[in-house]
């Protein structure tokens, strides 16, 4: 596990192996990130992790799903992807792509094709009008917590289904990671570039999708004094993206968290059904299929899909959230102190997840850390002052004995009745 900030009484938690990447490959993949632009080797890849060549494509093909140099292909097409895309000038392929290093460029065509499903040449088209756009929107205030070039893969995902008007396309793209951050100010900032992408193109399903989201994080998180209006105006949206989408995983990925977020689970199922049909290379449809199976009391599942997000990608820009959801699966199970050590990671990794705090600071009431669970529910109160044990059971789409114990522990703590 990563290093984890700790506090008075706490040990950081030692999960079975299967979810921990060797700090070999960690390292593996930090200098291709850090090198792709570069020729890179085998040799050179291995000498970096500190390991044999065979060594570090063992741990590839087990945590991974692939190999070294796959994976170094992977890194680079994406960054090409992401520079067509936001092409001001009248750039080249060729010179973008060795840019990149590329210095085959049949091979990087074909590739390219297979990933993107155009030629390299009509998404460095598009990418003048988008660039243009994307280059001239003001960028969100909360910038600093959103780590733009952890959300490449994301964007482009989410950029394979082209709406008609290219600012729609763009303004989704910005609305994405504030929606996926799970903090008031910014859901409130996704809305509203949301809402001005749907003015542009009614019919593209993204807008719609997050905008549903959205207003479903203001029911969990209680962050609503209206949440009757907040489900209704779920259901519109999640029910006007549907029938605009044309098999995006993107969109069902977010419309399975909005469904989700609401109790709505028969929904939220096919949703992720769609979307890991789609595309099973997500970490993002996986961590949500794994909240699935945890609000449905399958915490083996859970815990196992949770784990199998990490290995595909251990630096998703949602990684924080897939930390919390292994400390909930946790917790279900009866584990507190794993509990505790996985949520206090997740808050490491995005400081502005206040709500897990309902769930830490009943986890270490539970253990008889009681000064840590009254530290953890101040901090919940300092966020939301008005929060109380009911309005935390009362959004919380879990079964009955793990609503009774997180009360319990949430009274322990000093969250009033």
């Amino acid at each position: 596990m990563p290093h984890v900030d700790t506090e008075p009484g706490f040990t950081a938690p030692q999960p079975p192996g299967s979810v921990v990447l060797p700090a070999c490959l960690r390292r593996a993949v930090s200098y291709i990130s850090e090198h792709s632009d570069h020729p890179l080797s085998l040799s050179q890849i291995a000498a970096a992790a500190g390991v044999s060549n065979r060594t570090v494509q063992k741990h590839f093909h087990r945590f991974l799903g692939t190999s070294p140099i796959a994976w170094l292909r992977r890194v680079r097409l994406e960054r090409v992807h992401d520079d067509f895309l936001r092409e001001v000038d009248d750039g080249e392929v060729t010179a973008i792509a060795t840019s990149r290093g590329f210095s085959h460029l049949g091979r990087f065509s074909a590739a390219y094709r297979v990933t993107y499903r155009e030629r390299p040449s009509e998404t460095l088209r598009s990418g003048h009008t988008r660039g243009t756009i994307i280059n001239r929107l003001p960028q969100p205030s909360v910038a600093t917590l959103l780590q733009p070039g952890r959300w490449q893969t994301e964007l482009t995902r989410a950029s394979r289904y082209r709406p008609k008007h290219p600012e729609a396309l763009a303004l989704a793209l910005l609305a994405l990671p504030l929606a996926s951050i799970a903090e008031p100010a910014s859901a409130a900032r996704a809305v509203e570039l949301a809402g001005k992408a749907h003015e542009r193109d009614p019919e593209y399903a993204l807008p719609l999708a997050l905008a549903a989201w959205c207003h479903a994080q203001r029911v969990v998180y209680t962050w609503t004094t209206c949440p009757a209006a907040d489900r209704d105006a779920v259901l519109r949206l999640a029910h006007e993206a549907a029938l605009r989408d044309n098999g995006d995983a993107t969109v069902q990925t977010t419309l399975c968290a909005a469904y989700a977020a609401i109790g709505d689970l028969p929904n939220a199922e096919h949703c992720i059904n769609t979307a890991l049909a789609t595309d099973p290379a997500s970490h993002w449809a996986w961590q949500r299929s794994a909240w699935l199976r945890s609000y449905r009391g399958d915490t083996a599942a859970a815990t196992a899909q949770f784990r199998h997000a990490l290995r595909i990608d251990p630096e998703a820009p949602q990684i924080f959230n897939t930390y919390i959801g292994l400390g909930i699966a946790a917790f279900d199970a009866g584990n507190y102190r794993e509990a505790s050590g996985w949520i206090r990671l997740g808050l490491r990794s995005s400081p502005s997840a206040l709500w897990s705090h309902r769930i830490l600071a009943a986890a270490e009431a539970r253990q008889g850390h009681h000064d840590e669970a009254r530290l953890s529910a101040m901090r919940l109160r300092r966020s939301q002052p008005e929060l109380s044990i009911g309005q935390v059971i009362a959004t919380l789409p879990v079964n009955a004995d793990f609503l009774a114990r997180l009360a319990d522990g949430l009274e322990t703590a000093g969250l009033p009745i």
